[in-house]
């Protein structure tokens, strides 16, 4: 199968990867860009279950919004922002430690 081609079986394993599968920690800021209520059987966890991925600082920006509008106004804008506004310092990080 050509690299650029991934089985149904691959992707099977990638997104469900079993019980056994221990994710790694990294040591770097998590921004999660959320909406402020999840559907209940979504995660019942303001950091959307990232704080067992890091051992660095987590920034929950809430997002005036649900599924279905937050890329609708004004969800998108607030989308935005925390996007442009968190890119921009990491930006700033890297130049910084270089």
């Amino acid at each position: 199968m050509p690299s650029d081609q991934v089985s149904g079986k691959h992707l099977w394993q990638i997104y469900w990867p079993g019980p056994d599968f221990v994710p790694p920690v990294v040591s770097a800021r998590i921004v999660v860009l959320r909406v402020p209520k999840q559907l209940f059987y979504r995660i019942h966890d303001r950091t959307m279950g990232w704080g067992k991925r890091t051992t660095g600082p987590i920034d929950v920006v809430k997002i005036p919004a649900d599924h279905r509008t937050i890329l609708r106004e004004p969800g998108v804008q607030v989308l935005a922002d925390g996007l442009a506004f968190y890119a921009e310092q990491a930006l700033n990080d890297v130049v910084v430690k270089v």
